[in-house]
């Protein structure tokens, strides 16, 4: 989990040795359950049943609930503690749910703002492996069956999310890869109608993705939620190169070339082209190596890997399968008349409205750009679930029923001359809780302060009405003198250090995002300077360094988009020495990413880390076609063709094939539609659209702009 947050930042050092101090804002489960009356004494006992069950567990560090927490009361025998709920004295029933609801800290905690529902607050200890935090969750979930709690019980927290995304991801592994298959089934079926035309292909790229697992295994790189992706990625890409090469030697069968020529022809003619299409597309996967976020340059790494893998393996397995087994002359002219005339055709119509195309093309651009202007940047702890998948609406209810999930954690120095729990600090404090409750609606707090006021509610006989901040600092003096007793408690130390100069504040919010989140902590730290002279306040925390690495990850894709055009660019001037050759081939590209982001704006999708990470991606993929365009255009002026008949051959001859690989892109992607995950059917979705965009370009406004640009080239 932590491995996703921004790496060498000084907000991570920062929080990395504040936790140290005092301990993980996410260790914890929250347990929520529904009922139609809260004091009711059946309900109440089976509360503390589960309460000390619970707690049997040796890597369950604290459990509090309900009916375990108590309010300190000062007597003529001294400090004793006395329940909030009196579990076993129904006459009390009454002026406890009084007490209950007049103290803020437990309303939105341990009892719902509404009634209707309590929640069990437990703590794990730090750091536990996959095999013990499922452990842990086997013990809640047994517990509550003993205890008879078989419905409307909600689990919240890294242990439950954990379990239920690790445990989705390994059935959407198998999913997407039989969805995967059966796509490149149908779409190579229908485009060769014969056995040969299924099964080549799928050996082929069937071996890519048995390679690439190999790998993983052999390296003891572990399949993760985002890798989970990767053998659908090879799956799909990985075919793009085999279909060309496919079709070129048919197409070299067709016009009677025999069997072993047509394969050293259909090589040699492929073999750059499909190199650099297999390099691009390894390159939009590599740019992700401008994330500050190890996973996504992992996930990066291993694609562009799988990829490379995909083309040795079709210049080596292919090759060898063609020789053993050779296509008959007879299945080739299934397909043949079909594509010539289509495609001849639909060439002939391009020549005719080439205006109307660069029309229809302009003002895609312009409504995507005012598209583009709606795109807003934003992300939410858990975004990646759908509002209707369970463990989403578990989360949601405690969004609902109780103070939220959102962990918000806040560190206050004091100067040398002063510490935490002198009375100028400790007033300076309770200005700061009241800001954060009346202004960022932040409950559940808890800071050293929280200490003071059941104090100052111990000396007043344990009334509700005390439960505060001392009115002035004589009253306050009476609570210092015993302050020493509790400051040295496990449970105090875990708000204030040792030295007494550093505290921490510690509340839950609801996931109101992390754009608004941003915009609050700003202001907080603005409204501060003039309300603050004793303490300075720092926001820290796991939630926060989500929110900033939404913001990393966003800037560094933009910047890894940037280096893919530039490497890429380089690339195509390097092969064709010729400028124009640059814009010919970029602008057709530029266009679908520029749609793509103004879909997002119009479909209301934010701009953030799961969906930047696609334009880098579908820039490596989209301009493959393009180039396996002009590679061919270029081989045609190698034939003394005119500029005309070459541009008309290479439609023809790469149109096929480019329709076909695009089909199976676009289908193949779009299968991620399936996922319980957002970032994958957002992946899935706005690839698909991308690449069909991508396609309607290569076929509609690449020729327009060759004709353009490169209609005087003669070789």
């Amino acid at each position: 989990f932590e491995k996703f947050f921004p790496q060498n930042d000084e907000d991570l050092n920062f929080y990395l040795d504040f936790r140290q101090k005092f301990e993980p804002d996410n260790d914890f489960v929250l347990i929520g359950i529904e009922t139609h009356k809260i004091f009711d004494r059946k309900f109440l006992r089976k509360i503390d049943t589960l309460t000390t069950l619970l707690q049997s567990d040796s890597l369950v560090k604290e459990v509090r609930s309900p009916t375990n927490i108590y309010y300190p009361v000062f007597g003529p025998l001294g400090l004793f503690n006395v329940p909030y709920v009196h579990v076993n004295d129904t006459d009390k029933y009454f002026y406890d749910s009084l007490r209950v609801y007049s103290i803020p800290d437990l309303t939105g905690s341990f009892f719902a703002e509404k009634g209707g529902a309590v929640a069990i607050v437990l703590k794990t200890y730090h750091n536990l492996s996959k095999v013990k935090s499922d452990k842990v969750l086997r013990h809640i979930e047994k517990q509550l069956k003993t205890v008879g709690f078989h419905d409307k019980v909600h689990l919240a927290g890294r242990i439950p999310s954990q379990f239920y995304i690790i445990d989705t991801m390994k059935r959407e592994l198998m999913l997407f890869m039989s969805i995967s298959l059966l796509v490149l089934i149908v779409v190579l079926y229908v485009t060769y109608r014969t056995f040969w035309g299924v099964w080549m292909p799928l050996s082929v790229v069937l071996f890519s993705v048995i390679w690439l697992i190999g790998i993983l295994v052999i390296t003891g790189t572990s399949i993760k939620v985002i890798t989970t992706l990767l053998p659908t990625i090879v799956f799909i890409v990985g075919i793009s190169d085999i279909v060309h090469v496919l079709n070129k030697y048919i197409e070299e069968r067709k016009n009677g070339i025999a069997h072993f020529q047509a394969l050293i022809t259909a090589i040699k003619e492929m073999g750059l082209a499909t190199f650099l299409t297999s390099f691009t597309t390894a390159i939009g996967f590599l740019m992700l190596q401008t994330a500050s976020i190890e996973p996504v340059r992992e996930f990066g790494r291993l694609a562009a890997l799988g990829v490379i893998l995909a083309y040795i393996l079709t210049f080596l397995l292919l090759p060898a399968v063609l020789i053993l087994n050779p296509v008959s002359s007879g299945s080739l002219q299934k397909s043949r008349k079909f594509w010539e005339i289509k495609l001849h055709n639909w060439f002939l119509w391009i020549l005719r409205k080439k205006a109307w195309i660069a029309l229809a093309f302009g003002i895609v651009v312009i409504a995507s750009i005012y598209g583009v202007s709606l795109v807003e940047q934003d992300n939410y702890l858990l975004e990646d679930l759908k509002n209707t998948d369970p463990h989403k609406q578990d989360f949601l209810f405690f969004e609902e029923k109780f103070s939220g999930v959102r962990p918000y954690e806040l560190a206050v120095f004091t100067d040398s001359s002063e510490q935490v729990f002198d009375y100028g600090v400790m007033k300076e404090f309770d200005k700061v809780e009241t800001y954060l409750k009346d202004s960022m609606k932040i409950g559940m707090i808890r800071s050293p302060l929280t200490v003071v006021k059941m104090l100052n509610q111990a000396l007043h006989g344990g009334q509700y009405t005390y439960y505060r901040f001392p009115k002035d600092s004589a009253d306050y003096q009476k609570i210092q003198k015993y302050l020493s007793r509790f400051i040295r408690h496990k449970n105090v130390q875990l708000f204030v250090d040792t030295t007494l100069h550093l505290a921490r504040i510690s509340g839950k919010m609801k996931d109101i995002g992390g754009k608004r989140m941003t915009m609050l902590n700003q202001k907080f730290m603005k409204d501060a300077q003039h309300f603050l002279r004793h303490i300075v306040v720092k926001p820290t925390g796991t939630a926060l360094l989500f929110d900033k690495n939404n913001r990393y990850l966003v800037q560094n894709m933009l910047e890894g988009l940037a280096y893919a055009f530039l490497i890429i660019s380089a690339i195509i001037f390097f092969v064709f020495k010729d400028w124009k050759m640059i814009i010919t081939a970029i602008i057709p590209n530029i266009i679908p990413l520029v749609f793509i982001a103004g879909f997002m704006g119009f479909a209301d999708i934010d701009f953030k880390a799961s969906t930047s990470i696609i334009f880098s991606i579908a820039f490596g993929i989209a301009v493959d076609d393009t180039i396996h365009f002009i590679s061919k255009y270029k081989l045609e002026l190698m034939k003394n063709k005119s500029w005309s008949y070459a541009l008309k051959r290479t439609f023809i001859s790469s149109g096929k094939a480019i329709v076909i690989t695009s089909l199976i892109l676009i289908f193949g992607f779009l299968s991620l539609w399936a996922s319980s995950f957002m970032s994958t059917f957002y992946l899935g979705v706005l690839l698909s659209l991308t690449l069909f965009m991508a396609l309607l370009a290569d076929l509609f406004l690449l020729p327009v702009l060759m004709m353009y640009f490169l209609r005087k080239k003669k070789r």
